[in-house]
């Protein structure tokens, strides 16, 4: 009797342990196709080493990031890699510290927009009728607008909320650009998992579970959200170089972080006066963006290349 029950305790201990390590060997996979491809490992190596700037920034930055370290305009050498800018600060601890703030801001808005954007896109893509035709149309005519006009307008309205109390005013503008980023993403993401699914829901197991008179939550999230998973991972990573990219040109016009935070775009507007004379405060800001946003598209390229690739 207790070697039955031995034998049924160790058969439910494999049971839990097959989706684990089938998870386990699907990651595996996906990482030895993603840096199995060239362009897409080498954008992969560049997002990681950024991450990794963004998590050690604040430890192994030589200068706290407004500490006027040095002379201003000090170029580019051994106590300083990178220069000092206008007012004597560290470009190279400032560059790695706008690191933290650029994944955190793209990052979280990009999460929202993909929640938001895949739920949106999910009930109408199952639901269908007129409420899609209302909703899809709606969306379309919002996509016509370019993202950075409706980031403008949207921040500008924010700041001059005036019946807003003064607490919620502050935290309306601090998060006023997570808050840009979800509402121009999500008509975009949605869009997408509608389109997949349409594709996915005359498929025979939908139906099945529909015959079996399963409730739509159930249907839509544990029948149709697996199999639209794949193109939520790819427009994901889509949205987030969007992101990064947004973030920085919303700090260029003034429109999003505030002096003296070292964000990146805010950074390479500060420098432009001064760029024939001190080069290198603009340049290494400015390169820090490009090469980002180039990682990620590469990366982004290769998982939508496995994707296609796995069917």
């Amino acid at each position: 009797m207790a070697q039955a029950e031995q034998i049924t305790e160790t058969e439910a201990s494999s049971r839990k342990s097959k989706p684990l390590n089938h998870s386990i060997a699907a990651t595996t996979e996906f990482l030895r196709l993603l840096f199995g491809q060239l362009q897409s490992g080498l954008g992969a190596v560049i997002v990681l080493l950024f991450l990794l700037l963004a998590v050690l920034g604040p430890i192994i930055a030589p200068y706290a990031a407004n500490d006027q370290s040095a002379l201003p305009l000090l170029a580019p050498g051994a106590g300083h890699p990178f220069g000092t800018d206008a007012l004597g600060r560290d470009v190279f601890s400032r560059v790695m510290l706008g690191t933290q703030s650029i994944f955190v801001t793209a990052g979280t808005g990009t999460l929202i927009a993909v929640v938001l954007g895949a739920a949106v896109g999910l009930f109408i893509g199952y639901q269908g009728g007129l409420l899609d035709e209302v909703i899809s149309r709606a969306i379309d005519a919002f996509l016509a607008l370019p993202a950075l006009l409706i980031a403008l307008v949207v921040l500008g309205v924010v700041k001059n909320l005036d019946f807003v109390a003064g607490s919620w005013q502050a935290l309306l503008a601090d998060s006023s650009v997570l808050l840009v980023i979800a509402l121009v993403y999500v008509p975009i993401v949605a869009r997408v998992i509608r389109s997949s699914t349409l594709e996915v829901k005359t498929r025979e197991f939908v139906q099945a579970a529909q015959i079996r008179g399963e409730s739509r939550v159930y249907i839509i999230f544990r029948e149709i959200l697996p199999s639209v998973v794949p193109a939520l991972v790819v427009e994901a990573s889509l949205r987030f170089s969007y992101a990064i990219f947004l973030v920085a040109s919303l700090g260029f016009l003034g429109a999003g972080a505030r002096p003296p935070s070292p964000d990146w775009g805010l950074m390479v507007n500060e420098n432009r006066r001064i760029y024939q004379v001190a080069p290198w405060a603009l340049a290494y800001p400015a390169a820090a963006i490009a090469l980002l946003v180039v990682g990620v598209n590469l990366t982004s390229d290769g998982i939508k290349r496995i994707v296609q690739k796995r069917g």
